[in-house]
């Protein structure tokens, strides 16, 4: 399979369904060809040229401050927290439960309303994007 110019060994599990490991890429918009027997297929189609199947690279998600750092366990206090990348629609998840309302400012900067569920100690936060997995993680003590 390539990605772009990246290529990516496939594991082809039927005529119409493969399996790969996305290689590391840019951020940017890209075409996916595959070649299982030689001949290139672009979307399903034997081509020679690119056609309309394409792959979004995604910039990562940086967390780099959250204010404040220490809030009570019971809940509902607002955080700010500063970073990278952030998408409208994200999520925070903080100490692995969602937050019962995020709402990002802009792709530096969102705010998150602590869940009433936590317990004392360190929590880890996450921002969980609508087109990705999730971010990296800082940590918030309660």
């Amino acid at each position: 399979i390539r990605f772009g110019v990246s290529e990516s060994k496939p594991i082809y599990v039927s005529s119409t369904t493969l399996y790969t490991t996305i290689p590391v890429h840019q951020p940017a918009v890209t075409i996916v060809q595959s070649s299982p027997d030689g001949i290139l297929w672009t979307n399903g189609i034997h081509t020679t040229t690119h056609e309309t199947l394409y792959f979004t690279f995604l910039p990562l998600i940086t967390i780099t401050s959250v204010s404040p750092r220490f809030v009570s366990n019971e809940g509902n206090a607002v955080i700010t927290i500063k970073g990278n990348n952030f998408l409208y629609g994200s999520n925070c998840i903080i100490c692995g439960y969602h937050s019962p309302l995020s709402f990002v400012i802009s792709s530096t900067e969102m705010t998150c309303i602590v869940p009433s569920v936590l317990s004392n100690g360190k929590c880890f936060i996450q921002i969980h994007s609508p087109t990705s997995s999730s971010s990296n993680s800082n940590e918030l003590v309660s």
